[in-house]
């Protein structure tokens, strides 16, 4: 057991690092942590065992061990199940949500269909006013025009980060005094959402070193 819970603490200590990454914003996290998700339904399906484990229960069946290889399967195969269940119930919060704004990674050309549904939350919520769709319906035309498939495979081949993206997109907009206030709202909204609580666990920690160098300083008069 020991064998195969290592193998599968790899994919999770790979999930982990790039959730908790410095700038890592939440569309970006609830892709790894989809990624992450379908990664354990597959092992689930496909009954996947790693090689160190399937190596060991040859060497035990060489030395005459009585091995029951449809129970290990299935407890791998339950394991791989109750991981994905927990992921579900733990980031159904997040990845329902992240769903509406994914196109905002800029790893494909973003749909009007796409951004109408983000339009629509950001309304809903007050961000933007409902007068205004028509002026962000322009806005995506112009932005359609700058962000192409080829543009997107110069920033691929490139490894640009999506706010590096867009920082470019709305220089450019910028630039060439071209409208794009609406988008700019509704992009700062997605990439400001967090993908982890670990911005305020650092405003915690700094706000911990203050006090403790300052409490440090104090002394008692009689």
């Amino acid at each position: 057991m020991a064998l195969f819970l290592h193998a599968q603490s790899a994919s999770f200590h790979h999930a982990v690092l790039k959730v908790e990454g410095q700038t890592v914003s939440a569309i970006e996290a609830a892709k790894e942590i989809n990624h992450l998700k379908d990664n354990l339904a597959q092992k689930q399906i496909n009954q996947f065992l790693p090689f160190t484990v399937r190596n060991l229960i040859e060497k035990l069946k060489d030395n005459g061990t009585n091995i029951d290889e449809d129970f290990v399967k299935n407890t791998a195969t339950e394991f791989y199940k109750t991981s994905r269940e927990y992921l579900e119930q733990w980031t159904c919060f997040l990845t329902k949500e992240m769903n509406i704004f994914h196109w905002a990674d800029l790893r494909k050309v973003p749909a009007w269909e796409d951004i109408q549904k983000a339009l629509d939350v950001l309304i809903q919520k007050g961000y933007i006013h409902c007068n205004k769709d028509t002026e962000v319906f322009d806005e995506f035309t112009l932005i359609s025009r700058y962000v192409t498939s080829q543009k997107i495979t110069e920033w691929d081949n490139s490894k640009v980060s999506t706010e590096t993206r867009w920082v470019e997109v709305f220089k450019h907009f910028r630039t060439h005094n071209l409208q794009h206030e609406n988008f700019c709202i509704l992009i700062e909204y997605i990439l400001c959402l967090p993908g982890t609580n670990a911005p305020v666990e650092r405003v915690f920690s700094l706000m911990n070193k203050l006090w403790t160098s300052e409490k440090i300083t104090y002394r008692f008069q009689f």
